[in-house]
Order: structure tokens, then C-alpha cells, then sequence
């Protein structure tokens, strides 16, 4: 495993013709819509966990706090959890900047919005403009006690998305680096990174790695590889507190 060296500091008027017609200038106009939707089609695919890669969904339950439950939550987790939500915002936001972002779950439909209207409740806001997928509640019955083959059936469904992007994949579990790589390796032209969070990690933890992450040298590294990536986050063995760095699996 190596540790990577990555820097991480930091509508105008159309003239009209002489014979008042604007063709010239509608046809750059075509020209323009044109190379916007190339553009668009050219925009990285962004995929996000959600459990313990956006939500302290491990720590929350080990502390007993529930979707379904009023029960105010005590200072120091109540402070982490607003500090959680303001870097998750500025993530999401920063992805959904830089191309099609969905959010792809193991946990069955409606639980990433609920369990965000409880615990991140600012998020709710985007998840209008993401587009969120449980992998359980499609796949589980054909393949019953099998996580890993929902994931990876949620993304094969994908291929024709990411054939000639980048493809970036988020997430918690090996689960994720395992299906993506299997689902980008059929599409050929695609670069597929893979950022692989710590498991089960605690408020602070989480937020820490996201606020890694979206720093903006790295953002864009991940986002416009030259190469496919396979990454990890570790704690930093170096750091007087908890840190983390970026680390290629290779």
C-alpha cells in the first residue's frame, strides 16, 4: 500500500444582421446547445454510499438513537452530527457541481431519506436533485441474503452510463470496489475510481474523511484521473490526532 503524494492546500447581447435576421447567430447557438449535451454526456458519474459513507448510520445505532424516535439527542452528538451535516452538504454540493451524482444503497427505498430528515435534515434538500437507488428493494428477492449481489446488480444496470466516463464510487464496504470494477470492466472506456471509507466509523471520523475528500485539489484528482484508481482512506500513523490520508491499494 502507498500513501499519495497530493497537494491538497488549499449571457450576452446577439447582434442582429443587416437584413434583421439572426441565423448566424442561432445556428452558433445550435452549435452551443450541442456541445453542452456532449459536454453533459461527458461529466463523471458520481456514486455515494450512504450508510457510514454520508450517515454515521453504525455510531448512531450504537448510541440507540432511531429513525422512528423523538428523543433529543445529547449535546456532544448533537454538535457532531450539525458538523457531520455542513461537510456532507458542501460534498454533495460540490458533486453535484461536477457531474451526475446518485446515491446507491443496500438499505431498503425510503430509508436514506428518512433516516436524512432525522439526522441531517439540511441534506433533505438535495436529495430532490440526486437520484437514489436501493439495490435491496430491487434485487433482494432474486437474490435473497446477498448484499454484495445486490450492489453489483444496481450497477451493472448502470454500464450504458458510464461507458466513456469517468466513474467515481464511494463507499464503506469492499462491497462497492468489487461491483464497480465488475461493472465498469464490460463498458472498456471507462475510468473507474474507487474511494473506499473506513468501516463503522464514529461522527467525528466520517467527517473528517469527508472533509478530505472535498478538498479541491483532490476533488478534482478523483473526478479527472488520468488512470483508474483504486483508493483507501487509513488513518495517518504519523498524526498526533485523528487524520487520515489517501492511499493507493496498488
Amino acid at each position: 500500500m502507498q500513501a499519495l503524494a497530493i497537494d491538497c492546500s488549499g449571457g450576452r447581447e446577439s447582434p442582429v444582421d443587416s437584413d434583421g435576421t439572426e441565423s448566424i447567430i442561432d445556428g452558433l447557438d445550435e452549435d452551443c446547445l450541442l456541445l453542452a449535451k456532449i459536454d453533459d454526456r461527458l461529466q463523471p458519474v458520481i456514486l455515494f454510499d450512504w450508510d457510514d459513507t454520508l450517515l454515521a448510520s453504525t455510531d448512531l445505532s450504537f448510541y440507540g438513537y432511531r429513525i422512528d424516535s423523538d428523543e433529543r439527542f445529547a449535546g456532544p452528538v448533537e454538535e457532531a452530527l450539525r458538523a457531520l451535516e455542513a461537510s456532507v452538504l458542501e460534498l454533495l454540493d460540490l458533486a453535484l457541481e461536477s457531474g451526475q451524482v446518485y446515491i446507491v444503497t443496500n438499505s431498503e427505498a425510503g430509508w436514506v431519506e428518512m433516516s436524512a430528515r432525522r439526522f441531517l435534515p439540511s441534506v433533505v434538500r438535495l436529495l430532490d436533485k440526486i437520484t437514489v437507488i436501493s439495490a435491496r428493494s430491487i434485487y433482494e428477492r432474486d437474490f435473497p441474503g446477498c448484499p454484495s449481489a445486490w450492489k453489483l446488480q444496481a450497477f451493472m444496470q448502470m454500464t450504458d452510463l458510464f461507458r466513456g466516463r469517468t466513474v467515481v464510487s464511494l463507499g464503506d464496504s469492499y462491497v462497492e470496489r468489487e461491483a464497480i470494477y465488475a461493472a465498469t470492466s464490460v463498458t472498456y472506456d471507462s475510468r473507474t475510481v474507487s474511494v473506499k471509507f473506513l468501516e463503522r466509523p464514529s461522527l467525528a471520523q466520517l467527517r473528517i474523511q469527508i472533509d478530505l475528500i472535498k478538498q479541491a485539489h483532490l476533488w478534482t484528482y478523483l473526478c479527472d484521473p488520468e488512470t483508474d484508481l483504486d483508493l483507501m482512506l487509513v488513518t495517518d500513523p504519523q498524526a498526533s490526532s485523528a487524520n487520515f490520508i489517501v492511499a493507493s491499494t496498488v
